[in-house]
């Protein structure tokens, strides 16, 4: 993980322990980022205890405004790409873990259509990630390959116009 981030990656915020954040208490959703928040900082990804992934793609209001207290973006499944992100605390995702075509088909999508699109992973298949980066690859300028804090500083230059 410490590679991966020096190499330009970034390791988002996901529970401490999977929990679907739609059944957890506001107590607990918050004990819950304050315990994840000191993991990330003092393992080294601090930067990263700013952006959420959620487990099992569920969210409500709740959970959304208690994350507001303790995130700047977050991440669910969805779609192939997002059209317009109209709520930076509910960005879709896709599951790149769960075949190799869903992943490829996205990021052919996201190229023809200039779309955002937030690829998740759990953990690294070194072969299918070789595949999914060898595709960004080839998609060549039709790509912009950024990070969530390169995202979060595009989003607040677009407010701020």
């Amino acid at each position: 993980m410490q590679e991966m981030q020096s190499d330009g990656w970034e390791m988002l915020s996901h529970t401490v322990g999977h929990d679907d954040v739609t059944k957890l208490s506001e107590v607990e959703l918050r004990k819950n980022q304050e315990t994840m928040k000191e993991w990330l900082t003092e393992n080294g990804f601090e930067r990263s205890s700013a952006y959420f992934v959620y487990p099992f793609n569920h969210y409500d209001g709740k959970s959304l405004s208690v994350l507001n207290d303790y995130v700047d973006l977050g991440f669910a499944g969805g779609g192939l790409g997002n059209v317009a992100v109209t709520n930076p605390l509910t960005i879709a995702s896709v599951d790149a873990e769960e075949s190799t075509a869903r992943p490829l088909e996205a990021i052919d999508r996201a190229a023809k259509h200039r779309q955002l699109l937030v690829l998740m992973f759990h953990t690294i298949d070194t072969g299918q990630l070789k595949k999914i980066l060898d595709h960004i690859r080839d998609k060549g300028d039709r790509l912009d390959v950024i990070n969530a804090s390169q995202l979060q500083e595009e989003f607040s230059r677009l407010h701020s116009q």
